[in-house]
């Protein structure tokens, strides 16, 4: 079985995967009886179906806190089946992996976040700043012991927001060995559509591993990305992958069946909104970094 594991040295914390530039994909929603070639730049794949997505749900966050703002890894936008409307990425871009000099949860007491930008993911176009309410998961980085995976959810208010994926709190979608699954995420900025093709390997130690096609390994910061199944439903919050000795692409993320029973206790508890910060932000104060 094809597991992704990180020892201390010889792997990167980095997504990779099949570029599928496709006409009439990524911002757009894909029309599943395509059977188009589609150019991956090394690999080329003949796919028969394609996920049905939202359009413009991916972006690059940048994240305010009282010392400045950085921009790590990537978010997207999802609403529950009860109507809550959730912004998903992971926990580990929440200290050093993600530019900030200490470790913190977005939702926990000694969290400096004041505030939230979201550009769009594939042009850097900056989209809107949303009145954010960070949620309380038991989650953590990538490879150390969590309840809830490497996830980080924020509850999202106001009238610019768009479609995304739908979340079911009560039944997550199947994923087994075998099945196709799709990372949705930027490789090349200039590029107008982006799905990463993979297969699942292993469902274990509480994540979802994968192996990708493709025969390079690319760092792109697509920790957070949504990871959906042939029908465009979320089953995994994108978390690392790495490229072994001898060539393959392994990858790994939080399934949706781990994280959504605390999401859903979330959602229950007390408001925390982070505006309530931003008259003491200074969001200029040091420059933003990138991850």
């Amino acid at each position: 079985m094809a597991r992704l594991h990180l020892p201390k040295s010889g792997l990167h914390l980095v997504a990779a995967a099949a570029v599928i530039a496709a006409t009439g994909c990524g911002e757009k929603s894909s029309d599943s009886g395509d059977s188009s070639s589609i150019d991956s730049g090394p690999v080329t794949e003949l796919i028969a179906a394609r996920p049905k997505l939202p359009e413009n749900f991916v972006f690059r966050p940048v994240f305010r806190t009282l010392e400045g703002s950085f921009s790590a890894g990537t978010a997207f936008y999802a609403e529950t089946s009860g109507g809550a409307k959730l912004l998903l990425t992971a926990a580990q871009l929440f200290g050093p992996a993600g530019g900030y000099f200490r470790e913190f949860h977005p939702g926990g007491p000694s969290s400096p976040l004041t505030g939230l930008g979201l550009q769009d993911a594939f042009t850097g176009e900056a989209r809107f700043d949303p009145r954010a309410r960070p949620l309380a998961l038991p989650a953590a980085s990538f490879g150390r012991a969590s309840k809830s995976g490497d996830v980080a959810a924020f509850v999202l208010e106001g009238e610019e927001l768009i479609d995304g994926l739908e979340i079911s709190l009560n039944d997550s979608p199947p994923i087994a060995p075998g099945d196709t699954i799709w990372i949705v995420a930027p490789l090349d900025p200039k590029a107008s559509a982006r799905l990463y093709l993979g297969e699942v390997t292993d469902i274990s130690d509480g994540y979802v591993h994968y192996k990708l096609s493709i025969s390079e390994l690319e760092s792109s910061s697509v920790a957070g990305a949504p990871v959906v199944n042939d029908s465009g439903q979320l089953v995994a919050v994108h978390s690392a992958g790495a490229k072994l000795d001898d060539g393959t692409i392994l990858g790994a993320g939080t399934p949706l069946s781990r994280f959504v029973p605390h999401l859903r206790d979330a959602l229950k508890a007390p408001e925390k909104d982070l505006t309530a910060k931003n008259d003491q932000a200074s969001p200029n104060s040091a420059n933003p970094t990138k991850k």
